[in-house]
């Protein structure tokens, strides 16, 4: 099996949540919102599959200006939504991860999946 689907820029680890004095953490809007057009954009490239065994992962990212930024800090958020589509059950399955910048993607990231051995 072999998934490759685009998906918007996602926001930092460091903006996904907000929490105030004496309340639980919660959802920031702008992280709510990305949730919404990314899962969006998975139901428009009609990704369907449901990987139920250890999977590799490839992102590309392309950053919507050239502002120096921390890769890792966008890795979550993305894993995270693919939990949320069904392609996987949870991204403990993933075994294998590569995250690189991409000069050719532009202000999104395409995620490539597959099986792991």
């Amino acid at each position: 099996m072999f998934s490759c689907f685009l998906l918007p820029w996602p926001p930092t680890v460091n903006s996904m949540f907000g929490q105030k004095p004496g309340r639980k953490r919660y959802q920031s809007k702008k992280y709510k919102d990305w949730i919404d057009g990314a899962l969006a954009a998975v139901r428009r490239q009609k990704v369907e599959e449901n990987y139920t065994g250890n999977v590799a992962v490839t992102l590309r990212m392309g950053a919507p200006d050239k502002r120096k930024r921390d890769l890792d800090n966008y890795v979550k958020p993305i894993l995270d939504l693919i939990t949320k589509t069904d392609i996987w059950a949870d991204d403990s399955q993933v075994t294998w991860l590569l995250v690189l910048w991409d000069s050719d993607i532009k202000n999104g990231v395409q995620i490539e999946i597959v099986e792991a051995p």
